[in-house]
């Protein structure tokens, strides 16, 4: 029991000197801290904002909509510079252009350069399904059926 009320003392004079240099360094680290360091700290606290309470009144230069003309005719010269470019895209064929002109170019293939259409006879899917039936992976599969 003398052993440990002596140690308690001694064991929070340690405690309370570790901490006093604790406190004397972070306090030196927030001085020596860069330029943003508190702009960060007050956006962490949520300092420095708005209340969403607050309405703002709307003047006649901040109404709203006011430079959608302006806006609008930027944009429309904006897209008219893009368009005379010889890199902008053009528009993409729909499908009906692009099965009206598969029409065209087959129609001007002669039957007899065209390939014949190779089919799979049953006798080759089964040799095909042969190879990939192994006994552990296929198992398992058969026994839920």
């Amino acid at each position: 029991m003398k052993f440990i009320a002596i140690l308690l003392p001694v064991a929070a004079s340690l405690a309370l000197a570790g901490c006093t240099s604790s406190f004397s360094k972070v306090s030196q680290a927030v001085k020596d801290a860069p330029d943003w360091y508190d702009d960060r700290r007050k956006e962490v606290r949520g300092e420095g904002y708005p209340e969403l309470a607050e309405i703002p009144k709307i003047t006649a230069e901040t109404k709203p909509g006011k430079t959608l003309p302006q806006a609008q005719a930027r944009a429309t010269g904006v897209a008219a510079q893009f368009e005379a470019l010889d890199a902008a895209m053009k528009a993409q064929p729909t499908a009906a252009t692009m099965d009206a002109r598969f029409k065209e170019i087959e129609a001007r293939i002669d039957a007899s350069q065209r390939a014949p259409v190779a089919q799979m006879t049953e006798a080759q899917a089964d040799a095909i399904r042969k190879k990939f039936d192994v006994p552990r992976v296929t198992e398992p599969f058969k026994s839920n059926q």
